[in-house]
C-alpha cells in the first residue's frame, strides 16, 4: 500500500535539468572530474530498476538490480523472489506493543517467512501466483502495450551487474518496505535503509545511509556517486534534486510515515 500523499509532492521550485556533458561520452561534470579524480565512492549494492503499479487491485511489483522480483501488496505484506535458486521471502506485517517512556506503544514490524518456490505454503497460493505473473509481466510488458505501464527508473545500465554467488544475494535479500508516488517522482524505501527517488523524467537519486553517499543518475543515464556532505556543491542539477528529496523525506519523517 502506498503512503498517503498529503500534498508532499509540491516543491517550492520547478525541477530543472542543468546537466553538462563532455565530449566522448560525457556525464555530470564536476570539479573533481575536471581535475582527473576518479569516482571511488561505494556504489549502491541494490536498487529498483523497474516497477509497475497494480495498487488499484493488488499492489506494486518491481524488479531489483539483482534480478529479484518483488511485490509490495496492498495489505502491507511483502514478497521477494530470487529466481535462480527459487528462494522466496514473505514478510507479514505484525503489530505488537513495546515499552517506550514507561508506556505501551503499538509498533509494527515485518515478520519473515522463507521458503522455496516449489514448496510454498498453501496459505500463500494467491500471492505466489501473483508474483509469478508479475515477474513475467515486468519482462514482457517493457516492449508491449499492456494495460499497466512498466516504468524503468532510469536509463542507467550497470556495467558490472551483481553476481548470484555474492553472499547478500541469498542471505540478506533486500526488498521494498515502503513506496510513495508524488507528482514528480516515485520514492522507495528499501529494507537496507536505502532511499531511492525515481523522477518521472528518468533522473534518479539513491541515498545510501550506511556509506553516507549519494548516487545520482541524470536523465541520459550518466551516474556519479559523491559524499552526502558535499553533494549539493557538485552541480545545480544535483542540488535541485536533493532539495526535493529532502523536503519529501522531512515531511514523511514528521508524519511518521517512513
Amino acid at each position: 500500500m502506498s503512503l498517503p500523499p498529503n500534498n508532499i509532492g509540491k516543491v517550492s521550485k520547478p525541477l530543472t535539468m542543468t546537466t553538462t556533458t563532455k565530449a566522448g561520452g560525457g556525464g555530470i561534470e564536476t570539479a573533481e572530474e575536471d581535475k582527473g579524480a576518479k569516482n571511488e565512492f561505494p556504489l549502491p549494492s541494490v536498487w529498483v530498476t523497474d516497477y509497475a503499479d497494480f495498487s488499484a487491485k493488488y499492489g506494486l511489483c518491481y524488479r531489483l538490480s539483482t534480478s529479484h522480483t518483488g511485490v509490495h501488496f496492498n495489505d502491507s505484506t511483502k514478497m521477494v523472489w530470487e529466481p535462480i535458486t527459487g528462494r522466496v521471502e514473505y514478510y507479514a506485517r505484525v503489530k505488537e506493543v513495546v515499552s517506550h517512556n514507561n508506556a505501551g506503544v503499538m509498533h509494527a514490524r515485518d515478520q519473515r517467512q522463507a521458503f522455496h518456490m516449489e514448496t510454498f505454503p498453501e496459505s500463500l497460493n494467491k500471492k505466489v501466483t501473483l508474483i509469478k505473473y508479475f515477474k513475467s509481466y515486468l519482462s514482457r510488458a517493457r516492449n508491449g502495450r499492456e494495460g499497466v505501464e512498466v516504468v524503468r527508473c532510469s536509463p542507467y545500465m550497470d556495467p558490472t551487474p551483481v553476481l548470484l554467488s555474492e553472499p547478500h544475494m541469498i542471505e540478506d535479500i533486500v526488498y521494498v518496505k515502503r513506496w510513495l508516488l508524488t507528482p514528480h517522482a516515485m520514492i522507495f524505501r528499501l529494507s537496507n535503509k536505502t532511499i531511492q527517488v525515481c523522477f518521472h523524467d528518468k533522473a534518479e537519486v539513491i541515498l545510501s545511509s550506511e556509506s553516507r553517499v549519494v548516487t545520482y543518475t541524470d536523465a541520459s543515464g550518466h551516474r556519479i556517486t559523491v559524499p552526502l556532505y558535499s553533494a549539493t556543491s557538485h552541480s545545480n542539477e544535483i542540488a535541485s534534486r536533493l532539495r526535493y528529496t529532502k523536503d519529501i523525506l522531512c515531511e514523511l519523517i514528521q508524519n511518521r510515515e517512513l
